[in-house]
């Protein structure tokens, strides 16, 4: 953050990343370190050389977080590998904290950062694994035991992850602490009428007709073949309807493909990336979230802070987040019939969707805000350096 509003006397945190896009795990960092930062304690971020992660770098740097960029990315060799270590410990000895944060997309993955970390001389190491924990073999499992023990705690983002750490990578219980995740809700607000209908007349969308929609990367975890199957029988059933799809992946040209292939491409639309998803969620009566996996589900809870009815699948930390028949509703995974049919129950009934919109809302208000996730995070800060001996 800005030396101005830093606290000297605050530790200086340093996270990382091993991003390939920009998900929810970024969204997740990014949402942390404006929380962190928002508190006085001076943070850095490192994370991979893509273009890709372009925007994240925007909302860093937006936050008064430093970034410092590393050109790794996917599988490499002994050779980049160790090219890699050295430069950041060389960042790691430069920057000087005394936390060291990780962000990963595994429990293998990054691996040679805790390392790094370790010979700079960083007091406290931390990990938060974003997809579900993998029963690891032979070296891959040994490694990874070995890396554990020099990390301090592994943060599970929620009770189904928690479940799932304990049950398939070994660790013992006290390496492992449960913290939600959290989002910005000064970010993710009701949006005003006005500012919705605008943004519906830009997009060329006739007042009246309803509008579904996820916000997703896309890619094979998000499920999003399973919300395109689910639409011929939703247009049937509503004339006039508009699918909007936001968000980038590999998948993109296989999903457009398969949107012609049903038949629905024509009130389909694939918007990219979209700077302001409350924006886009805003307009749309019911955001679905069509996962065939969810550690937790960032998209969920931030369509429930922006007031939108959620339809989920039951899988992973979504059922966490949605309470099925209370603050939206849930459907079996991988079953588009069954999507379609709860997302007809929520068009049909607009007392009902309202009445979760708000339960929603109030939900993430209770329970995953922001504020909430950052007050944890620094518990675990404070505990965790006054057990090394390095308490403020």
């Amino acid at each position: 953050m800005s030396t101005s509003r830093a606290s000297s006397a605050s530790p200086r945190i340093v996270y990382h990343l091993n991003s390939i896009a920009f998900g929810g795990m970024e969204l997740h960092a990014l949402a942390l370190a404006r929380g962190v930062a928002r508190a006085g304690w001076p943070v850095s971020v490192l994370l991979p050389e893509l273009p890709a992660l372009d925007p994240l770098i925007a909302g860093f740097t937006e936050a008064g977080v430093t970034t410092h960029r590393i050109t790794l990315t996917g599988a490499q060799g002994p050779a980049k590998l160790a090219a890699a270590w050295l430069k950041t410990r060389a960042l790691l000895r430069e920057i000087g904290p005394a936390i060291m944060h990780q962000h990963r997309t595994g429990p293998y993955h990054g691996k040679w950062t805790v390392l790094a970390a370790r010979a700079a001389g960083v007091h406290v190491v931390v990990a938060s694994e974003h997809q579900a924990a993998y029963r690891l073999t032979g070296p891959q499992r040994w490694a990874t035991a070995a890396i554990d023990r020099l990390v301090d705690r592994i943060v599970a983002v929620s009770d189904h992850d928690y479940r799932c750490q304990l049950a398939e990578s070994g660790r013992p219980p006290g390496k492992i602490v449960r913290i939600h995740n959290g989002i910005d809700t000064s970010r993710f607000q009701p949006v005003a009428p006005a500012a919705a209908a605008a943004c519906r007349a830009a997009l060329g969308i006739p007042a009246g007709v309803p509008v579904i929609g996820t916000v997703a990367r896309l890619e094979e975890q998000k499920g999003v073949s399973y919300f395109l199957r689910a639409l011929p029988e939703l247009a049937q059933r509503w004339p006039g309807l508009v699918a909007l799809i936001a968000g980038n992946g590999t998948l993109r040209q296989a999903l457009e493909a398969e949107a012609v292939a049903l038949g629905v491409s024509g009130y389909t639309r694939f918007l990219g990336f979209v700077s302001d998803p409350a924006e886009i969620m805003a307009l749309m009566d019911v955001v679905v979230i069509s996962s065939v996996w969810e550690p937790f589900g960032m998209v969920a809870a931030e369509a429930m802070s922006v007031g939108r009815a959620v339809v989920a699948s039951r899988v992973g930390g979504l059922p966490e987040v949605v309470a099925d028949g209370e603050s939206g509703l849930l459907a079996p995974p991988g079953e588009p019939a069954a999507l379609a049919q709860a997302v007809d129950r929520l068009l049909a009934d607009p007392a009902l969707r309202a009445r979760l919109a708000a339960a929603g809302r109030q939900r993430v208000a209770e329970r995953f805000t922001l504020e909430v996730m950052t007050a944890k995070m620094l518990t675990l800060y404070r505990e965790l350096l006054a057990e090394r001996g390095r308490d403020k």
